[in-house]
């Protein structure tokens, strides 16, 4: 498995290349399948990474070769619209190079915020993937007591943790 907090500072071992990355968000639909992951390489900026990843130690790893890796704005930014992503740091806010269309795209797609459940306010904790982070097997919550709760498939519509309304960050 693999969890969020554990995709930064890690190096990207490709087949051609090893690279070092700031941070790796996997983006999730609504069926709780990854169709890409967003990584930022240290000195290139945040790029698109399609297709399964393995966590070898402090390295993650794919068959991609480096020129598979596409900037985030070569797919048009309405994509970010019927996704989720956690970035409990909020990275991509000050994200150089990346125009603000696509910065508040992904922006609103981000989960990482205090949602009611049940009567009970609860706050993302985490996301935990499957092996190869091709699926999100789980979303780790916390309530005001940081009693920790697990939540599957059907038991909660991911686009219902994000913000309500895109909110564009002042230039």
């Amino acid at each position: 498995m693999i969890r969020q907090r554990d995709l930064v500072g890690l190096g990207l071992r490709l087949a051609d290349e090893e690279l070092v990355t700031k941070y790796t968000f996997p983006f999730i639909d609504g069926k709780w399948t990854v169709p890409f992951l967003v990584t930022h390489i240290l000195g290139g900026g945040p790029r698109l990474l399609r297709g399964p990843i393995r966590r070898e130690g402090s390295f993650l790893s794919s068959d991609r070769k480096a020129t598979d890796l596409v900037p985030v704005d070569s797919i048009p930014p309405e994509t970010f619209g019927a996704l989720v992503h956690f970035d409990p740091w909020w990275d991509f806010r000050g994200v150089p190079g990346v125009r603000r269309e696509w910065i508040d795209a992904i922006v609103a797609s981000d989960i990482a915020r205090p949602f009611v459940r049940n009567g009970i306010v609860h706050k993302v904790h985490d996301l935990e993937f499957s092996h190869d982070a091709g699926t999100l097997n789980a979303v780790i919550a916390k309530d005001d007591r940081f009693q920790r709760i697990l939540l599957r498939q059907g038991d909660v519509d991911l686009r219902s943790l994000r913000r309500a309304a895109p909110h564009p960050i002042p230039a």
